[in-house]
């Protein structure tokens, strides 16, 4: 797979001859320095964009209607809700039932320990408790894989 982007000095070649076999349950890292492409590639796994040449392919049994949730480098959080209602957007989007988001977000929040803020504001976290909210609303979406363009290690 490669990823070509035009610019107004020419083509840049984000991503080349990448190609990468992730089996389930496995956990891995794409590791580089700024500008090699690793946040290309994460977008183009989470269909964000388009490869300019190869695909990727999801192999299995999907059980979401999409088989990716992201963690964007900025927690992308909603600063007029409490970090409990943040929770639940995917699923908002989704339709789903609003009878089971309260207690769907107090289990995820309960993982990544964050449950005693379940009523604070975004503005009132820490950087590392957003991107644990963050993470917490995307491990809520039933997406097979998650990706992150986040520094984990500070979370």
């Amino acid at each position: 797979m490669t990823k070509v982007y035009t610019t107004s000095q020419g083509e840049v070649r984000a991503i080349g001859g990448v190609n990468l076999d992730v089996r389930d349950r496995e956990f891995f890292g794409i590791v580089g320095p700024t500008g090699c492409g690793k946040t290309s590639l994460l977008h183009i796994i989470g269909r964000l964009e388009a490869p300019t040449t190869g695909t990727v392919e999801f192999v299995g049994e999907q059980h979401a209607k999409s088989p990716v949730s992201m963690v964007f480098q900025d927690a992308a959080l909603m600063p007029w809700r409490t970090v409990e209602e943040n929770v639940p957007l995917g699923a908002e989007f989704r339709r789903e039932e609003r009878s089971v988001y309260k207690r769907i977000s107090r289990f995820f929040l309960e993982v990544v320990r964050m449950l005693d803020f379940a009523g604070a504001r975004p503005y009132e976290l820490s950087g590392g408790m957003k991107q644990k909210l963050a993470i917490a609303s995307a491990t809520r979406n039933p997406g097979n894989s998650k990706t992150s363009g986040y520094p984990l290690s500070r979370v």
